[in-house]
């Protein structure tokens, strides 16, 4: 496998067609995206960008290229929220290091990775208050909140949920998340 530097991934990635993903020297593809996962982010995106008006926070897609805790590993979150000042790795500004959330649509094949190593990577951003995982499979929301040096597990489920984003004073229904597609309403 050819390996990377961290130069040579950003001089590529600003260029490319594709977006790619980095992890310490590797070159990661992102996959497309399915008819419910882009439904689902973007009118997540649109629920959260629509409630943080006015506010010193904000949301982008998937297009936002983030830097893990100054490490050699660049991730494209499906949404990120930011809060105050945007931080970045260089002079570019095309990599910010401050999140306060991030969330994942999840796919049957990325869904291991985002719970997993995606994850645990993500836990070393200083800044990240909550990590959210949607899924495409049912209304079922997980939100993991830091507490110290602990991660609590939050679910919601159902069309009469309401998601809390506490880092930015926020909540979304499910039933607004999932408006454009056609899935069951719970698990099991």
């Amino acid at each position: 496998m050819t390996r990377f530097t961290e130069e040579q991934y950003l001089e590529m990635e600003r260029t490319a067609e594709y977006k790619s993903e980095f992890d310490n020297g590797e070159i990661i593809s992102k996959a497309g995206a399915s008819f419910a996962d882009i439904n689902i982010a973007a009118d997540l995106f649109l629920e959260i960008g629509l409630r943080l008006r006015g506010s010193k926070c904000r949301a982008y897609t998937a297009d936002c290229r983030i830097n893990i805790d100054g490490r050699a590993i660049y991730r494209y979150p499906d949404i990120a929220v930011f809060c105050g000042e945007p931080k970045f790795v260089d002079a570019r500004r095309d990599n910010l290091t401050n999140p306060v959330v991030l969330i994942a649509i999840l796919s049957p094949s990325t869904e291991t990775y985002d719970r997993g190593r995606k994850f645990q990577q993500y836990q070393n951003i200083e800044s990240l208050n909550e990590y959210i995982l949607v899924s495409t499979d049912a209304m079922l929301v997980e939100r993991f909140v830091r507490q110290g040096q602990q991660w609590l597990l939050s679910s919601y489920k159902g069309r009469g949920a309401v998601l809390p984003i506490e880092a930015t004073n926020v909540e979304i229904p499910l039933a607004a998340v999932y408006a454009n597609v056609d899935i069951t309403e719970e698990l099991g």
